[in-house]
């Protein structure tokens, strides 16, 4: 077989093992969005993780208040907001790979 038979068959994997590696770099960023003075859920509020001032990921809560953000490795602020609701916001929030 030749060099360059062997790196086009080579080139595939590559990438699909590269894509691995940068998936693997991820976290998970979860949590219920409450009011502070029943616990009762706030759904449909935006959730945010931001990186200096960059905004990094983005959701909505869900009925239940519940939010799921994948970020890459880092640390990050959590920033919620809702009309009719004061913004809220978490600071050094901590994602490991």
């Amino acid at each position: 077989m030749s060099a360059r038979r062997v790196f086009r068959a080579l080139t595939p994997l590559a990438y699909l093992l590269s894509a691995t590696v940068a998936w693997a770099q991820t976290g998970t960023i979860t949590g219920k969005v409450t009011e502070s003075r029943n616990a009762q859920p706030v759904g449909g509020a935006r959730v945010q993780a931001l990186s200096a001032t960059s905004v990094v990921a983005a959701s909505q809560s869900r009925v239940d208040g519940s939010y799921r953000l994948v970020v890459p490795a880092g640390t990050y602020t959590v920033v919620v907001n809702r009309i009719g609701y004061r913004p809220g916001n978490t600071n050094n929030v901590v994602v490991t790979a």
